[in-house]
């Protein structure tokens, strides 16, 4: 999981957007239990591959996306506050075309500073952010189920704590994970591995949160995502917290061609 300057606006406008390739399901369940099956009991296997099952079908994407982007000083001052909206439409199978259509920095325009960096289009295992589900992280990642329940919304779901790697970095969390369907309704991922630099951003902390829900059709949509960052820039003497909470809507079904 590289967090490139080049893509990093681009990597947040996205981050909630979990998506993944269409995969042969037999294949994804075939990885699961080879890989899985000593971390799992048996009683619980079955629910961690159906959550990787919903990640391998066909996905809801959001055709639109507004973020708030809002940054915080050591002392808890509010001191910027960012809006961005994009669009995302279905270029092919594999990518998906990423279009700024407004920015405002503390209420003044500045989409034209930002278009170059975020227009174009990103690979779906980019889009993926840290969600252990897609096909290829989950051939990496070593899941636990920590005997914890928590009922959300109308879910009662079952907490499974889970290690990966990925860009030489490494990434743990909890998915809680609807104990009928499979659906992992909410996913809170952080990074292990840091601090990490950015161009002349050190990142001390990285947190995500993903959620979700199931469509008429009893397919996987993209609901919200919310991104947390304790940052500092050395060359302004600058400490602080970035939060950004993207909201999706207008989805469509990836692969249709819709």
């Amino acid at each position: 999981m590289k967090r490139s300057s080049g893509n990093s606006i681009k990597r947040a406008s996205v981050a909630i957007c979990a998506i993944v390739a269409i995969v042969d399901i037999v294949l994804v369940l075939y990885a699961a239990k080879q890989i899985h099956a000593q971390a799992l009991p048996q009683e619980h296997q079955h629910l961690w591959q159906k959550a990787a099952c919903y990640m391998s079908r066909r996905i809801w994407v959001p055709g639109k996306i507004v973020e708030h982007h809002k940054t915080f000083n050591r002392r808890g001052k509010l001191e910027e506050e960012t809006k961005v909206v994009t669009q995302l439409s279905p270029l092919d199978q594999d990518q998906i075309g990423v279009t700024l259509l407004a920015a405002e920095e503390n209420g003044k325009d500045i989409a034209e500073k930002l278009r170059a960096a975020i227009d174009g289009s990103m690979t779906l295992e980019t889009l993926t952010g840290d969600n252990p589900f897609t096909p290829k992280k989950a051939q990496r990642v070593t899941p636990r189920y920590n005997r914890q329940q928590r009922q959300i919304g109308n879910h009662t779901c079952m907490g499974f704590t889970f290690i990966f790697e990925t860009g030489g970095q490494s990434v743990e969390g909890i998915a809680w994970l609807d104990k009928e369907t499979g659906l992992p309704v909410e996913i809170h991922s952080r990074l292990t591995s840091v601090p990490i630099m950015e161009d002349d951003v050190r990142i001390a902390a990285y947190h995500e949160t993903q959620y979700f829900r199931l469509t008429e059709q009893g397919e996987c949509m993209i609901l919200l995502s919310q991104i947390q960052m304790d940052i500092e820039v050395p060359d302004l003497w600058f400490q602080g917290r970035v939060t950004i909470r993207s909201e999706c809507s207008g989805h469509w079904l990836f692969g249709s061609g819709a």
